[in-house]
């Protein structure tokens, strides 16, 4: 529904054998000022919970008031930046109106999925939280070890004042960023959360993608943490 050329469903296809959950693998021009893959909708349920946004002239009725605490700052767009779909919708890229607009939304957060709801759910531990946090760390793990993996864990935080990632295992052990490194398990990831300023984050990702999320970004063999151009798979260790 973007300046007439296609309708919604000429590029956020539902092809299960393809594995397309709401894009074909084209990219998209609209009013970007560079061209974007046409998102998978198979997650977007996932997203809600980022209330309210500065106004935006080409966003309508957007609501710049604190709207309360939030679960999620990321949103939705290319850059997280609109709070819901529907406000997404109401952009000057479509025409519809509002109603039209939370019709579409609702369809968008009901669509068909290959991943397991835990996927994208993830937890902070801190030195205060582990009654609440704990709880939900283990439902990650759990979902993560299970026969059929729901999802990879991955976990990110501060150690030595250094930004690292973590990934676990089959084994149920976390292998770090650095190939030097040995490997943890759960309980010394917990127990560096225990520090102040080493906070970690265990996050639930796509069955497949731990290394890439977690220690190898740029899948390029080389380690982050040992990566001089963790983004650039050209360049690699330098041994």
């Amino acid at each position: 529904m973007s300046d007439g050329v296609r309708t919604c469903d000429g590029c956020h296809v539902l092809d299960r054998a393809a594995g397309f959950f709401g894009t074909d693998g084209d990219s998209s021009f609209d009013r970007e000022p560079q061209d974007f893959k046409i998102p998978h909708l198979r997650n977007a349920y996932q997203k809600v919970g980022m209330f309210g946004m500065p106004p935006v002239p080409t966003v309508r009725a957007a609501d710049g008031a604190f709207m309360g605490e939030q679960v999620r700052g990321f949103g939705f767009l290319h850059d997280g930046s609109i709070d819901t779909i529907a406000r997404f919708l109401s952009t000057t890229v479509f025409s519809l109106s509002s109603e039209q607009a939370r019709d579409v939304e609702a369809f968008v957060l009901a669509f068909d999925s290959n991943l397991a709801p835990i996927v994208g759910q993830q937890v902070t531990l801190t030195p205060t939280n582990a009654a609440a946090a704990g709880p939900r760390i283990d439902l990650l793990l759990a979902a993560g070890a299970a026969p059929v993996a729901a999802c990879d864990v991955v976990v990110h935080g501060i150690l030595n004042g250094v930004p690292r990632g973590w990934v676990r295992l089959p084994s149920g052990r976390f292998r770090s960023d650095r190939k030097a490194d040995p490997e943890l398990t759960d309980g010394d990831l917990r127990a560096q959360a225990g520090v102040a300023e080493q906070e970690r984050t265990w996050t639930c990702v796509p069955p497949g993608s731990g290394v890439r999320l977690g220690i190898d970004r740029d899948e390029d063999g080389c380690l982050d943490g040992d990566d001089p151009e963790p983004e650039d798979r050209t360049a690699g260790c330098a041994d």
